[in-house]
């Protein structure tokens, strides 16, 4: 038990495995998960930002999307925040979204 205020007791390694083994059996088998340590990141732009070419970026390896605020519109971050999150769903495998804000001019 932690012994200052507001600190919070990790799980021990046998419970957060036999928490991610339920998590697994409840949800079918499928765990969000990739083993390679090297991550492949794509910045999508005017030519890639389509749902086809983001879909065979994924395929082709892309851990993470890299949308450049600098150059999409806020109004459009939404709509592609949903093309990679349908895209991870029916893959069934996690895929990072980073969102590079512009900084001051």
């Amino acid at each position: 038990m932690p012994s200052c205020k507001g600190c919070v007791a990790l799980p021990s390694a046998h419970e957060f495995g036999a928490a991610i083994r339920h998590a697994a059996k409840i949800s079918g088998g499928h765990i969000l998960k990739r083993s390679r340590r090297t991550k492949i990141v794509a910045t999508l732009g005017p030519a890639s930002d389509s749902p086809e070419m983001i879909e065979r970026l994924f395929r082709a390896g892309v851990d993470v999307f890299r949308l450049n605020m600098s150059h999409l519109p806020r109004e459009k971050l939404p709509e592609k925040v949903e093309i990679i999150r349908t895209i991870e769903r029916e893959a069934k495998r996690p895929i990072g979204i980073l969102v590079d804000l512009q900084g001051p001019k």
